[in-house]
């Protein structure tokens, strides 16, 4: 370790250059403003990708908000069997980062194959922490909801504070489709029958040459 410092010492002129700068408080809070003040991002046209983002608002009334979009997005996209939980489960979220985190707050929503991705972006890089809150207790379940309720989530640090996420599966709209389907019989037999008139008059009237 002694030896690599002084590498990197005398590397650059005998001023030390640390190998792993730390973000400032400052750079976060800039990088993270101007994700928030960002226009609304529609989704893309990647066939199979969807994805969308929008800021919200430091509030009260911003989780109902973020809500009734993300309904009105989950519904453009025909995803309706998992509105419900994604409604609740992205409150929780948003909760949080307004009451724990300082600095702008972003949800961020994106399909990949048969997952729905939702993040929330805040400014604190402490992550979320589920706690284990008396019988009485009329808060500290959101996070036990999200693992209870999501097929996947976590917490990742960020160079503007930490990204939120959970992730859903999208049920089949079809779930008794037969993914490789049999051809009509009646279909196949008229074909059967088909080929051998014409096999029969290929051999009745062969073909003649020249």
């Amino acid at each position: 370790m002694a030896a690599r410092d002084a590498g990197l010492h005398a590397a650059h002129g005998g001023q030390y250059v640390d190998p792993h700068p730390r973000t400032s408080w400052t750079a976060r809070q800039t990088a993270l403003w101007a994700r928030a003040l960002a226009p609304h991002r529609t989704p893309g046209v990647c066939i199979g990708a969807r994805d969308t983002s929008w800021a919200v608002a430091r509030e009260p009334s911003s989780v109902g908000l973020a809500r009734r979009a993300l309904t009105a997005q989950l519904s453009s996209w025909g995803l309706h069997e998992v509105t419900d939980t994604s409604r609740l489960l992205v409150s929780e979220l948003i909760t949080n980062s307004l009451r724990h985190a300082h600095g702008p707050v972003r949800v961020n929503l994106r399909v990949r194959g048969a997952l729905l991705r939702c993040e929330v972006e805040d400014a604190s890089p402490a992550g979320p922490v589920p706690g284990t809150p008396g019988p009485d207790a009329e808060s500290g379940r959101g996070m036990e909801l999200v693992d209870a309720l999501a097929q996947d989530w976590g917490s990742d640090r960020t160079r503007t504070g930490k990204t939120t996420w959970f992730e859903l599966v999208i049920p089949d709209p079809n779930p008794d489709r037969d993914p490789h389907p049999h051809p009509d019989p009646g279909r196949a037999r008229a074909s059967a029958r088909t080929r051998a008139r014409h096999l029969q008059c290929a051999s009745t009237h062969p073909c003649r040459t020249a």
